[in-house]
């Protein structure tokens, strides 16, 4: 298992030499993404591998034939070490495998509903996912798999992935069913609905994109759309385009857009630097900053677009002013993402949709009032701003001219620190941008709005929301495991209705404070019948009840699965694992004297008679004045150390 200070690609590139010396055949190596294959191609290559042994990425931007290099079959007497992502886990076969190394980690395509875009995300594998690729080792031979994690952790993994229809961008399955005039995608018999934020998501950007109205009816612009077979943006970019005569630019602009490989080398996320090399490239100018491996796969891909667009037209019927027109039309395919900078010297952006966004210094894009930002994303672990990958620069008056018949006139709140109050102005907005604001006195009923749009715009936190996430955790999980009728207590839904279940709570309220003070989960609770609410206290108890008579919360949000949490002394005595609902078995989280976890277990027997042994005889050397008892199954339960239990 990696330490919480080891690398990734180090780690695994240790462990690919130690699996080559004490085993025969060739090694497959599971890693997230390109970036980690890289980096443990460059450190095997560096610290040398015996002569019969070479390495070969595998991933999906790869040519065929680099591709058919990494899976075919090694010659008499050479053996291969493939670095590969998840595409060889179930649709590629590599002959001569006895070994497989897993990192536990996966590239996954993740679509972020509050940014609206869709960004690769690094998360842990499943179980499933697991076995499938420890499968993929001796096929034909016995084989051996290395896993980079600890038994313990496996036990955290979710059971199987989650589906793709809960992850993805679902605009385009949302449009493939108004075009059949089907505007509820719940109404379909399918084995995994997406989330109720996607479902809204998905229904706002086609509304945007004019493809629908409100009532999810399908335009004759959103039949156009539906019929080119793309994504709704980069159809909108066709269409609107095809109104412009401009669509050789158009079709290589939306090939550059679903090609990110094509971005790999640019020196500034200003996407029109891209652009208008590959518009030389098409004028015989030659291929400069453009690898000519990519330019010509690029622009095969835009040829056969456009051929499906306009038939006989070709790229090099380009024109100047057809390459300037087309970032208006872009414009029309990302309305959402039409982003104002936060000062003249600010390196923040806001979004139309809400979301920040921030340039790296050294942006070429730096200073510029206007942006339309095509995708960003940041890191995981990272507190900051998502940085700006792709952006075009937009002049004002381009700006400006596309807002105009889009911009709306409401009252909204402002926090004023100084005066500790509200102030309400009313305000011109494209999306969330302000264009002007003037400060008015509202009257009762305009005051309520305002604080209902407040709270909408900065999510239920802005109240007291602590209780809250632990009881729609609750009413979730009952929901999904019973055939009760529950109402959804999501935090989406809840903001979309946001008037229906709060506007009675908030006739007071004048400041932050205020706000603070209101708990939802209390007003969400009484909303709950009698029957509603003895199901949950008995199907989905707060807490535990532990052997030694104290209560342990259930937290039912951290994991897919409900998790309690104690020292692991107040467990003894236990010889099956806590259940909660109808037999359903909780993960038992047992911790330190110090309370750091230790194990995390769905099977407590199986861990006294078992590994057990083994934490206590560190646990004796670490933590000697406290009780580790040879039998934890049939031994007295304390939250004390030995002296105070004697």
């Amino acid at each position: 298992a990696m330490g919480l200070r080891d690398d990734l690609a180090s780690v695994t590139a240790r462990v690919v030499k130690r699996s080559i010396k004490d085993n025969q055949g060739s090694v497959l190596v599971f890693l997230p993404g390109m970036r980690e294959i890289r980096r443990v191609e460059s450190l095997l290559n560096e610290s040398g591998l015996p002569e019969e042994v070479s390495v070969y990425p595998l991933h999906g931007s790869l040519s065929k034939q680099q591709q058919r290099s990494a899976i075919e079959t090694p010659a008499e007497g050479l053996r291969k070490v493939v670095l590969a992502t998840n595409v060889a886990e179930t649709s590629i076969t590599i002959d001569g495998v006895r070994v497989v190394i897993d990192s536990g980690f996966a590239n996954v395509a993740q679509f972020d509903g509050r940014k609206g875009m869709s960004q690769l995300v690094r998360q842990r594998i499943s179980k499933a996912s697991a076995e499938q690729r420890m499968g993929r080792a001796g096929r034909t031979a016995p084989g051996v798999c290395y896993r980079l994690w600890s038994k313990e952790g496996h036990a955290s993994l979710y059971d199987f992935d989650k589906p793709a229809i809960q992850r993805d961008d679902i605009t385009p399955l949302l449009l493939e069913l108004a075009y059949w005039g089907e505007s509820d995608l719940t109404q379909l018999t399918l084995l995994d609905l997406p989330t109720d934020k996607a479902l809204q998501q998905g229904k706002l950007l086609l509304q945007d994109l004019e493809a629908v109205n409100k009532q999810g009816v399908i335009s004759a612009k959103g039949k156009a759309m539906s019929r080119l077979g793309l994504h709704p943006r980069v159809a909108a970019l066709c269409w609107e385009a095809n109104g412009q005569s401009c669509m050789p630019e158009a079709a290589l602009l939306a090939t550059l857009l679903t090609e990110s490989a094509a971005m790999g080398s640019q020196r500034s996320s200003d996407l029109s630097f891209l652009f208008n090399d590959f518009c030389r490239i098409v004028k015989g100018e030659g291929y400069q900053r453009v690898a000519q491996s990519t330019a010509k796969r690029i622009l095969k891909l835009s040829s056969q677009l456009l051929s499906r667009l306009e038939g006989k037209s070709a790229l090099r019927q380009m024109t100047a002013k057809g390459e300037r027109a087309v970032w208006g039309c872009l414009l029309s395919a990302f309305p959402d993402h039409l982003a104002k900078q936060r000062g003249e010297t600010s390196n923040r952006y806001l979004l139309a949709n809400g979301h920040e966004v921030q340039l790296h210094q050294q942006d070429s894009l730096q200073g510029l009032p206007w942006l339309l930002v095509i995708d960003a994303s940041t890191s995981q672990q990272s507190k900051q701003l998502p940085f700006v990958r792709q952006a075009v620069a937009l002049a004002e008056s381009q700006a400006m001219a596309f807002m105009s018949s889009r911009i709306r006139e409401q009252v909204s709140l402002i926090w004023d620190g100084g005066a500790g109050a509200f102030r309400a102005t009313q305000q011109k907005r494209y999306g969330k941008i302000v264009l002007s604001e003037r400060q008015i006195k509202p009257n009762v009923q305009e005051l309520k709005q305002a604080v209902l749009d407040y709270v909408q715009e900065q999510g239920l936190a802005i109240m007291n929301d602590q209780a809250y996430r632990q009881l729609a955790a609750r009413v979730d999980w009952l929901s999904r495991h019973t055939s009760s009728e529950l109402p959804d207590f999501s935090e989406s839904t809840l903001l979309r209705q946001v008037h229906d279940w709060l506007a009675l709570y908030i006739n007071n309220v004048k400041t932050k404070a205020d706000l603070a003070r209101i708990d939802v989960a209390s007003i969400l609770w009484a909303q709950l019948d009698w029957s509603q609410q003895r199901l949950l206290d008995e199907k989905v108890p707060v807490s535990l009840k532990l052997p030694t008579g104290s209560n342990r919360q259930i937290d039912y949000h951290r994991l897919d699965k409900p998790v309690v949490s104690a020292r692991m002394q107040e467990f003894y005595g236990l010889q099956q694992t806590p259940t909660i609902g109808d037999g359903f078995p909780l993960l038992v989280e047992l911790l330190s004297p110090a309370q750091r976890p230790m194990q995390l277990t769905n099977d407590l027997p199986g861990f006294w008679a078992g590994s057990y042994r083994e934490v206590a005889k560190e646990m004796r050397g670490r933590y000697p004045r406290h009780f580790w008892p040879e039998d934890p199954a049939k031994a007295k339960a304390t939250a004390t150390t030995k002296k105070k239990m004697s």
